[in-house]
């Protein structure tokens, strides 16, 4: 995974489904897979307005030089209007943009404890019968 502060995600997620972030790492000044200090590493999930989603803030993780995070069922809920519509072969499909910010502290030779920061983005399509 790139070292990029923000990254966009390709895939969608369905409306109340499991959509996972996979192979979350930060990288040091040399571009060295670092393992974030213990009990440091916490996400949460928000609105593109900023709007924390189920509760989702502040969620502690386990450190490791690779992390996932998990969603499913109501962290992937819609409401409201959608953020992007679309038609493709004659069909709409309303997405939901949603934004996860991961934040933890590292040790490297430029200090210790230096925070860190990434976010990622996604879409959430609508499912019509939900």
């Amino acid at each position: 995974m790139a070292n990029e502060p923000i990254e966009i995600l390709t895939l969608a997620a369905s409306e109340k489904g499991t959509y996972a972030i996979t192979g979350i790492q930060f990288l040091d000044e040399d571009d060295e897979i670092v393992t974030p200090i213990a009990t440091t590493v916490k996400w949460c999930l928000t609105t593109k307005a900023g709007v924390v989603i189920n509760n989702k803030q502040n969620i502690t993780i386990i450190s490791a030089a690779s992390m996932n995070i998990v969603l499913s069922g109501d962290d992937l809920a819609v409401s409201g209007a959608p953020d992007k519509t679309f038609i493709a072969n004659g069909v709409e499909t309303k997405q939901y943009q949603r934004h996860v910010a991961i934040q933890g502290a590292i040790n490297s030779t430029l200090g210790e404890a230096l925070p860190v920061t990434k976010e990622f983005i996604f879409f959430i399509e609508n499912i019509v019968c939900l």
